[in-house]
C-alpha cells in the first residue's frame, strides 16, 4: 500500500512538472508580437543623386533594393516621409534613388547608381524604385531605370531618397 501511494504521488508530481514544462499552445495562433517593425520613408524632396548617400535622417540610412524590396515587413514613417492625398499610412506612389549593389555605373541599364551616388550630371542615370500600389503587388517596390532617371533630378520626376531605420 504504501508503495502505491509513493507510486502515485510520483505520477502526480511527474505530472504537475511536466504541465509546467509544457508550453499552452492553444492560443499561440491568436497571440501577437509587440515589437516594433522596423520603418523606412521617402524623403520629403527631392536629391540629386550626389547626395543621395546624406539625405536620410539620423538614425536611417540609404536604403538597398534588398532591404526594402518586402514591405510586408517593415511600416512606413509618414512622420520623415513623403506622402501624397491618397497615401494613407503607407509609401506614396513616387520614385526614390536606391542602392543596387553594383559597381559604379552611369549608364541607362538596371545597375545606374550615378557613379556609386557621387555625379549629379544629366548625362548620368541612377536606378529608382517605385512603391507598389497596385492590388497584385502592394507589398513590395517596383525596381527600375529609364531615361528619365538622371543624376540632376532634371526629368521632372522630384525623385526622393528610400531610406530605412539603421
Amino acid at each position: 500500500m504504501n508503495n502505491l501511494l509513493r507510486s502515485g504521488l510520483t505520477g502526480l508530481v511527474v505530472l504537475a512538472a511536466l504541465s509546467v514544462l509544457t508550453p499552452n499552445t492553444t492560443n499561440a495562433a491568436s497571440q501577437r508580437t509587440t515589437a516594433p517593425t522596423r520603418q523606412y520613408y521617402l524623403t520629403q524632396g527631392a536629391v540629386n543623386g550626389d547626395n543621395a548617400l546624406t539625405a536620410c535622417a539620423s538614425g536611417y540610412h540609404f536604403a538597398s533594393f534588398g532591404e526594402i524590396s518586402n514591405l510586408s515587413s517593415l511600416s512606413y514613417n509618414s512622420t520623415l516621409g513623403r506622402m501624397a492625398a491618397d497615401s494613407g499610412s503607407g509609401p506614396p506612389l513616387a520614385p526614390g534613388w536606391i542602392r543596387t549593389g553594383g559597381p559604379a555605373n552611369v549608364t541607362q541599364n538596371s545597375n545606374a547608381n550615378c557613379n556609386v551616388w557621387t555625379s549629379a550630371s544629366s548625362t548620368d542615370f541612377g536606378t529608382v524604385a517605385i512603391s507598389g500600389a497596385f492590388p497584385d503587388s502592394p507589398d513590395t517596390l517596383l525596381f527600375g531605370s529609364a531615361s528619365l532617371t538622371e543624376c540632376d533630378n532634371s526629368g521632372g520626376l522630384s525623385i526622393g531618397v528610400w531610406c530605412i531605420e539603421n
